[in-house]
């Protein structure tokens, strides 16, 4: 499968990052040319706690993808040699193989449009990707969900879409950045050359939104924050993908 990569080149300090994006149709057409060993016995066990077909379906697509964003990288590797996992005690997607985690930033975002994978090879930044449909966000919800600081920032903005560039980035400081808590917005600012996590100014925050197929893609490269280590490592009930 040739996947191609619609998201516009980033345009981010000088790091390792590698990133590609491919559209549903894309990823399910090259399924029937898989081995059938592609998938490890624990990302199959992994595969089956998921039972809305839908859901299985971007899981996969997701999995295939950035196992082929690594084979670019180790040509040496076979996509059944690559183990990506996730749960509930993994604060966000894991490369393993050769058993034997590594430690490189892998971040994965997928809609029944398409799925955008990213990895740090440097493993001295967190990274954090997502895709967000072009949808109007509701006065409603931006009341809820910005902070006040954020909501002053859209005001100021003339592009329409601006509360989505805002949303996209949020949920992707989320990603880079967070260590088992739940997902609440409003600890995540994502005004731009003012990022916040939490009580962690990121200052040294870089990010790119883009448009590909009708959505947003963020990209969000985050130094490795060490102070973030003290924020309570809590559950989640959100399974980073």
């Amino acid at each position: 499968m040739n996947t191609i990569d619609r998201v516009q080149p980033i345009d981010l300090p000088a790091v390792a990052l590698d990133h590609r994006y491919a559209t549903a149709r894309e990823l399910d057409d090259s399924f029937a040319r898989l081995p059938g060993d592609w998938l490890s016995d624990r990302e199959r066990l992994e595969l089956c706690r998921w039972r809305d077909p839908g859901r299985r379906q971007c899981w996969l697509r997701a999995r295939l993808l950035a196992k082929q964003l690594v084979c670019a990288r180790q040509r040496d590797l076979e996509l059944g040699e690559i183990e990506i996992l996730s749960g509930a005690a993994m604060h966000r997607p894991r490369l393993h193989w050769n058993d034997l985690a590594r430690l490189w930033p892998l971040s994965i975002s997928h809609t029944d449009a398409g799925t955008l994978v990213a990895i740090d090879w440097s493993g001295e930044h967190s990274i954090g990707v997502d895709l967000t449909p072009l949808q109007e966000l509701s006065a409603v919800f931006r009341r809820l969900w910005f902070t006040a600081s954020e909501r002053q920032w859209l005001g100021e903005q003339t592009d329409p879409w601006a509360p989505n560039k805002l949303w996209a980035i949020k949920e992707s400081l989320y990603k880079a950045c967070n260590r088992g808590e739940p997902f609440d917005p409003r600890q995540i600012e994502a005004i731009p050359r003012r990022c916040r996590y939490r009580e962690a100014s990121l200052s040294a925050c870089d990010a790119q939104v883009s448009y590909v197929d009708g959505q947003l893609a963020a990209i969000v490269i985050v130094p490795i924050l060490r102070d973030l280590e003290q924020f309570p490592k809590t559950s989640t009930n959100r399974t980073l993908s």
